[in-house]
């Protein structure tokens, strides 16, 4: 999905008093209603299964005024009867309003513009987006409800970008980088456990190792699976046959983890203290009165576990 940005100060001030009002959400449970699908085969999606679910594609949610989606640290709110498209990538998540009126992150969104959360910043950001090619390029657009509003926007669009009032911004939130690129880091970037490290890290180096030690190793120790598989490095499981190739390297890592799982370490790593998280490449535990190196590395942003190594016995506090 690529954006539109303002051509001018005065005019995006303009825009901004016009189009955008402030509001602070608050969760209710129970008005947490929407529907979701996913856009790569129109299957229906529940709330708990959304995070797991942009993973792999985009989502269409139909709201109703009042309807409350709580998404990792962001919240969003209908505020009329509204469509929206979610969308995640290596590097951004996207909440775009095709028709109605959405608020999350303190900003609003009509028909036409997109709320953004770059991976390494927790303040939104409100744009345009490219309505035209929007509805040239997605199977959204036969919605006859989306397509009679976004062909109205698209063009407004036109003649904003005629009169010079609207310019090009070629940043894309669904593939911020080359195709071929982002299909690789979105197999290990956009597994729900990377993305809420990442998110409550908020760019924050030394904070991330922290939260990528103790994400690991609780899991570890509570014989949880899956954040222990999406925190291990792709590096471990990936040789020149298997570089990108998702699912072999995937499946390797998630058999891997399952024998972390079921052996004795997480019996050894109970009650575990992290001792010094100074360096973000190794984090020094102590569990069991045994002391532990846990070797980090860094791909694309994210921290992942490239390994677990005794260090000897743990010093006497006394």
């Amino acid at each position: 999905m690529n954006w539109l940005s303002n051509g001018t100060a005065a005019v995006r001030g303009a825009a901004l008093a016009l189009a955008l009002g402030l509001w602070v959400l608050g969760l209710d449970a129970a008005k947490a209603n929407p529907a979701f699908l996913r856009t790569d085969n129109g299957s229906a999606v529940s709330a708990q299964e959304i995070e797991r679910a942009l993973s792999h594609s985009g989502l269409l949610a139909t709201f109703a005024p009042g309807d409350r989606l709580a998404l990792y640290d962001v919240a969003i709110e209908a505020r009329a009867d509204s469509k929206v498209f979610l969308a995640l990538s290596s590097e951004y998540l996207a909440v775009a309003c095709l028709t109605g009126l959405i608020s999350a992150g303190g900003e609003t969104a009509e028909a036409g513009e997109v709320i953004l959360w770059h991976t390494g910043s927790r303040q939104p950001e409100v744009s345009a987006f490219d309505v035209g090619r929007f509805l040239a390029t997605t199977p959204l657009a036969e919605d006859p409800v989306i397509r009679a509003e976004l062909e109205t926007v698209a063009a407004a669009q036109h003649s904003q970008v005629f009169w010079g009032l609207l310019r090009a911004d070629r940043r894309n939130a669904r593939a911020p980088v080359a195709p071929t690129i982002e299909e690789v880091r979105r197999s290990y970037l956009l597994e729900p456990d990377v993305v809420e490290v990442r998110r409550e890290a908020g760019g924050d180096s030394d904070k991330l190792t922290r939260l990528v030690a103790e994400h690991f190793l609780a899991s570890l120790a509570g014989k949880r699976v899956e954040p222990v598989e999406a925190l291990m490095s792709p590096l471990l499981f990936q040789d020149d046959d298997r570089a990108f190739s998702r699912e072999s390297w995937q499946e390797l890592r998630g058999r891997f983890a399952k024998t972390l799982v079921d052996g004795n370490l997480p019996d050894k790593l109970a009650g575990f203290q992290i001792q010094d998280a100074a360096d973000k490449t190794a984090v020094l535990i102590s569990a069991q009165n045994a002391v532990y190196r846990l070797n980090l590395v860094e791909i694309d942003g994210m921290l992942f576990v490239q390994g677990l190594e005794p260090q000897g016995a743990a010093k006497s506090l006394n």
